[in-house]
């Protein structure tokens, strides 16, 4: 899963970056994002002619994780500040709202790419 995931979203590789976040909370916010993501596409599935694509990036676990995680690095790019926030204790509301943003970054890049990016 994103262990092995080697790309590049927001200038960042998850294998350069090295974080340090636990199996039992990427575990957590990937079972969330399944159960968020038929929720999302059902309120937003009348914008899918305007900017949202429920393309791949959508549809990939990893990638909607890594936008969240990269999320987090941005918040706290200080980890000894951090202290790991004790991440498996975060609020759900909070996950929601990281799992809402990210669904809709991947959904507005599958957009993007799809009828904006030009290829030369």
């Amino acid at each position: 899963m994103l262990t092995e995931l080697d790309r590049h979203v927001n200038g960042y590789s998850y294998n350069d970056l090295k974080i340090p976040f636990s199996t039992a909370f990427k575990d957590m916010i990937t079972k969330r994002i399944q159960e968020l993501r038929p929720v999302f596409r059902a309120a937003n599935w009348n914008r899918q002619v305007s900017d949202f694509v429920f393309g791949s990036r959508f549809n990939e676990d990893a990638r909607v994780l890594l936008g969240i995680l990269t999320g987090i690095i941005r918040l706290y790019p200080d980890w000894s500040s951090m202290n790991m926030l004790d991440m498996e204790n975060v609020e759900r509301h909070h996950i929601d709202l990281w799992v809402n943003d990210s669904l809709r970054d991947c959904a507005e890049a599958d957009h993007w790419y799809l009828y904006e990016k030009q290829y030369e």
